[in-house]
This record gives structure tokens, C-alpha cells and sequence, in this order.
């Protein structure tokens, strides 16, 4: 073998050797990058958990509070509307008896009306017999 030969296949393994040693140093940062990149992902994923616990917490303080908001406001508004109805309960029964009473009362005009055109068609009797006795009287004379 010539020198030179031996000369190329030592500068040919000499740069395949810095090939290999440039590729597993790649190798090495680009993992080296990724297992930073992983870590700053875990640590994002921790922070944003931790975040939503705290959303979630306060959404459910939140939720709580306006139901128990909700819960008062009902019970504030059944008992105004039971009261409400109670008083209109009152008020129609109250209705209720002065229309019986007026009814009653209507009834008893009824019957005084009926009594009074008795009364009248007896006197217009009398005094028809009245008026034929003066004409009789008057005609006799």
C-alpha cells in the first residue's frame, strides 16, 4: 500500500471519527434540548393545573354563593307570595260575604217591592171603588 493511500484512509477515518463525534454531540443537544423542553412542558402542565384547580375552586365558591343567593331569594319570595295570598284570600272571602249579604239584601227588596205592588194594586182596587161610588153618588144626586 502507498503511503498516500494510507494518508486518504486515514484522513477518511479521521473525518468520519469527527463525523461521529459531531453527530453524537447533535445527538446529545438535541436530547439534552428535548429532555429541557419535556421539563418545561411539566412545569407549564403543573402551573396550568395548578391554575385550574384555583379556577375550579372559585367557580365552585362562586356556585356556591349565588346558590345560596338563589335558595334566600326564594324563600324571601315564597313567603311575600304566601303572604300576598293570604291577604287576597282575606279580601275575597271578605268579597264573598258582602256579595252573600247584598244578594240577601237584594232578595228582601225583592220581596218588599213584590209586597208594595200588592199593596198598590189593592189600593188602586180601593180606590177604583172609591171613584165608581162618587160616580154613583154623584150620579144619584
Amino acid at each position: 500500500m502507498s503511503v498516500e493511500l494510507i494518508s486518504v484512509l486515514i484522513a477518511v477515518v479521521a473525518v468520519g471519527a469527527t463525523l461521529a463525534g459531531l453527530m453524537l454531540a447533535g445527538q446529545r443537544a438535541i436530547r439534552t434540548e428535548l429532555v429541557e423542553q419535556r421539563q418545561e412542558l411539566a412545569a407549564q402542565r403543573r402551573d396550568f393545573g395548578a391554575e385550574l384547580a384555583e379556577q375550579r375552586q372559585e367557580l365552585a365558591a362562586q356556585r356556591q354563593h349565588f346558590s345560596t343567593e338563589l335558595a334566600t331569594h326564594r324563600r324571601d319570595v315564597s313567603a311575600e307570595l304566601a303572604a300576598q295570598r293570604q291577604y287576597f284570600d282575606e279580601r275575597f272571602s271578605a268579597l264573598e260575604q258582602q256579595i252573600a249579604k247584598l244578594r240577601t239584601q237584594i232578595a228582601e227588596l225583592r220581596t218588599q217591592i213584590a209586597e208594595l205592588r200588592k199593596r198598590m194594586a189593592h189600593l188602586e182596587g180601593l180606590l177604583d171603588g172609591l171613584r165608581e161610588a162618587i160616580a154613583i153618588r154623584q150620579g144619584a144626586a
